[in-house]
């Protein structure tokens, strides 16, 4: 499940609020129904979360979509940048978006 973006949902007129509920109840929906939750965040052109800071606090993970020009109508090459990650290690990959499905393959497909 994707939810885009963060920064749309409704609730608390607190920003951090809203996040910490979200980030909460999509959580335990992750591990109720056994599914992936990923909740997208904008950040600016220097790379940092719009809205609030604690955005990076109360998430597990943290990735963010790097990219070039587009290189041709039907792909682009970009580059996935693990940030974050409290059960892991981060690192950068490489790989290829597809167009017009915004699907991901391996850069050297």
């Amino acid at each position: 499940m994707v939810l885009d973006h963060l920064q749309d949902l409704g609730g608390h007129e607190n920003q951090y609020e809203r996040f910490v509920d979200a980030c909460n109840k999509f959580r335990r929906l992750a591990i109720d129904e056994n599914v992936a939750v990923l909740l997208v965040s904008q950040v600016n052109k220097d790379g940092d979360y719009l809205g609030t800071r604690k955005i990076r606090q109360i998430s597990h993970v943290a990735l963010i979509l790097e990219s070039e020009e587009i290189a041709s109508p039907t792909s682009k090459d970009v580059y996935i940048r693990v940030t974050k990650n409290r059960s892991g290690i981060g690192g950068t990959v490489p790989v290829r978006m597809m167009f017009p499905s915004c699907s991901f393959v391996s850069a050297s497909s």
